[in-house]
């Protein structure tokens, strides 16, 4: 049986986790990318979407290997908040009965002199914000099988899946993820997500391993954040040039330290 919800708030996941029963017996995945956002206003989604046209003018000549670094540059640009305070909450209330996995389309890697390992980043802003994802796996793996660009490869850290820059759908890693962390035939799957197409991706997954219960929730959060006031362009602007500039040294300096063949 499949269900798919899409919802605004995060105690809709709680009050449709109870609807369904999810329990000892289930398992719940949660987009991390979905719980936070950048603290400064001019990086959050509803000032990206504002001023679209003038992102899409700083960002639309970037290589699609530079695109996924400046998105994390965004991402990791200062500290994070959570998309809704009750998050941690309704998390640890899951975590109580049911294994609670992450994941996230990010890198598994470092991204400049000042982020090492963007695992060690999220996990850190993650308990920091009240959210701990590592009672599931407390270790650090990587998962064969997956081939990723750029040197980058599929990999498990503080129970977070990351799936090295977009590279393999998130569905296709399920099996191999719930093998790893010795997760056998749940009988429910609760999947939440932003985006639809990993919510889909993570379902049809669940369904190939004929997950008996699979409860698919579209979370949007984030969108319900309200604008920031009195944004001024000319400020958006140069936060943009500036990470431009910082995405194409990392990777002009990467570039540099490759091997000549």
């Amino acid at each position: 049986m499949e269900r798919f919800y899409e919802v605004n708030t995060i105690k809709d996941v709680q009050l449709l986790r109870s609807r369904h029963g999810i329990d000892e017996d289930s398992v719940a995945i949660f987009s991390v990318d979905s719980l936070i956002v950048p603290s400064n206003g001019y990086l959050q989604p509803q000032t990206l979407q504002q001023f679209s046209e003038v992102y899409e003018k700083y960002t639309k000549d970037l290589t699609p290997t530079e695109m996924r670094l400046f998105e994390l540059m965004l991402i990791t640009d200062g500290p994070s908040k959570l998309v809704e305070q009750d998050t941690p909450t309704v998390v640890a209330g899951i975590q109580q009965l049911t294994p609670v996995i992450g994941f996230t389309s990010s890198t598994s890697g470092g991204l400049s002199s000042d982020i090492d390992s963007f695992p060690s980043w999220c996990s850190a802003e993650l308990q920091r914000l009240g959210i701990n994802l590592s009672e599931v796996y407390s270790t650090k793996t990587k998962l064969a099988g997956f081939e990723c660009s750029d040197g980058d490869f599929v990999a498990i850290e503080d129970g977070i899946v990351y799936c090295c820059g977009g590279n393999h759908k998130k569905g296709e890693l399920l099996a191999a993820v719930l093998e790893e962390l010795c997760i056998t035939s749940p009988n429910k799957i609760l999947i939440v997500d932003n985006k639809e197409e990993d919510v889909r991706s993570l379902m049809n997954a669940s369904k190939e391993l004929k997950i008996p219960l699979i409860v698919g929730v579209q979370y949007k959060g984030a969108e319900q954040i309200p604008k920031v006031d009195n944004v001024d362009q000319a400020v958006f602007e140069e936060h943009l040039k500036r990470l431009v500039q910082n995405t194409k040294q990392v990777v002009n300096k990467c570039s540099e330290q490759l091997p000549n063949t």
